[in-house]
């Protein structure tokens, strides 16, 4: 995102993509059995469920659909024709619904409980402040400093309900926790919120 001749970070990007893939499957592997086609569909929503997301401009809907349409289109330019992979292609689409934000639908298949849950993690990345920096660059917040922007997301997640049990769990775990090791990240997370901001 270029403001004033200057590049910012943002949120809704492949990093984004990527860090929803890894924590969706780690949710998945300690809550559920997929099967493989399972696996397959939940890759490709959290692959593409903000792909080609246009930050703050205009509703997420917008986003959402034109997310599920590249999916749809780089299917079908695909090698993969079968059956199979073309079924696995539009259910992928109909689970990337469920990440629209304000939350229009709650999850009911354990796959879009999944991918909800673990679009809602990143700030408890190793590089969550970065992450927090980037949507506070997006949505044109614009929080005094790390520690504010910190407590800010916190309101928000405490708004939020999480639907896989590791989901439930995590948000206890790094929200309400509290214990040093916890303490340590989220003033981790201010420091490189602030350093973004320099």
């Amino acid at each position: 995102k270029i403001v004033d001749g200057v590049e910012q970070l943002t949120y809704h990007n492949y990093a984004h993509m990527e860090a929803v893939t890894l924590v969706a499957f780690e949710i998945s592997e300690r809550d559920y059995n997929f099967s493989s086609m399972q696996k397959h569909i939940l890759f490709l929503a959290c692959m593409f469920h903000d792909y080609g997301h246009r930050q703050s401009k205009g509703p997420d809907a917008d986003n959402i659909e034109y997310a599920i349409e590249a999916l749809y289109q780089i299917a079908k330019s695909s090698l993969f024709k079968e059956d199979y992979f073309n079924k696995m292609v539009m259910f992928a689409g109909e689970v990337i619904r469920v990440t629209e934000y304000p939350f229009k639908c709650n999850p009911f298949k354990d796959i879009e409980c999944v991918i909800r849950d673990a679009d809602l993690m990143m700030m408890v990345q190793c590089d969550g402040g970065y992450f927090l920096k980037g949507l506070c660059n997006e949505l044109e917040l614009k929080p005094e400093n790390g520690a504010q922007a910190v407590e800010e997301h916190k309101k928000f997640l405490a708004s939020c309900e999480f639907f896989t049990h590791t989901g439930k769990k995590q948000y206890n775990k790094w929200y309400d926790g509290g214990s040093p090791v916890h303490s340590e990240h989220w003033e981790s997370v201010e420091q490189q919120f602030d350093e973004d901001s320099k």
